[in-house]
């Protein structure tokens, strides 16, 4: 499902990685990573989905390389930088990745009536909380049953 080879990711002007020569394999488990605040955790996800530079080693979601964005879309992920590159109401938001996923958007309408957020539906996500950012990127990432789900700090 997940494979990760000796990765390694510096960010373009940094001089020290943010990674060194990680390794892991996933197949059908879960798996929570800690660590201190600028441990890496989020650059690991980033890298996992395609949008940390990868300095060396590599990536494979479901045996294609992250380069290969096919595989990206089976895969979920809460990172709020992901929903807020589109700047558009969060009710569109939720609607157009039905559409992208080929799903539907009852689960998801669902949820923002369970949890009282409503009236955040005809907001941007830059334009509300972070706290309610937070659980629109988390109940994306749920919604259509997604065959590998990446949460950072959810």
């Amino acid at each position: 499902m997940l494979e990760v080879q000796g990765l390694s990711v510096v960010y373009p002007g940094s001089r020290s990685p943010a990674l060194v020569d990680v390794s892991v394999t996933l197949q059908d488990q879960r798996m929570v990573v800690v660590g201190s605040n600028g441990s890496g955790k989020t650059t690991l996800l980033r890298a996992c989905l395609g949008l940390a530079p990868v300095t060396r080693g590599r990536v494979r979601l479901f045996g294609q390389e992250v380069q290969d964005a096919r595989g990206l879309l089976t895969v979920s992920t809460n990172l709020s930088e992901v929903y807020r590159l589109l700047s558009v109401p969060v009710g569109d938001l939720i609607r157009l990745q039905a559409r992208l996923k080929g799903g539907e958007t009852a689960q998801a309408f669902r949820w923002i009536r369970e949890f009282e957020l409503d009236p955040i539906l005809p907001r941007r996500l830059h334009e509300i909380s972070t706290g309610q950012a937070k659980l629109v990127s988390n109940l994306l990432a749920l919604d259509h049953d997604p065959r590998l789900l990446l949460l950072d700090e959810p």
